[in-house]
């Protein structure tokens, strides 16, 4: 994809899919330029892997209202091999 392979100057958005998260991570870290990146996933260990692995060149804090977590992340849960996505549905 030459826009991800080149640097480009404006407000573009790139979105790619891989096969797996190590796919992910190498794809983001071979790049020369200074990255702002982000993952969505359903798995918390997943978005840890990727968070801790990644190199960028830029980052933005949120600050959201403090929510808490009831679902326990596995690391062995961050090498599923399938994206898996939910999507939620209002109303039903």
């Amino acid at each position: 994809m030459t826009c991800y392979k080149e640097e480009i100057f404006g407000p573009v958005l790139v979105v790619l899919e891989t096969d797996t998260l190590d796919e992910a991570i190498k794809i983001v870290n071979d790049n020369p330029y200074g990255n702002g990146t982000a993952i969505f996933t359903t798995n918390g260990a997943t978005a840890r892997k990727y968070s801790h692995m990644v190199d960028v060149g830029q980052g933005i804090q949120f600050y959201t209202q403090l929510k808490t977590i009831t679902t326990q992340w596995k690391e062995e849960d961050a090498t599923l091999s399938s994206p898996a996505v939910v999507m939620p549905t209002m109303g039903r």
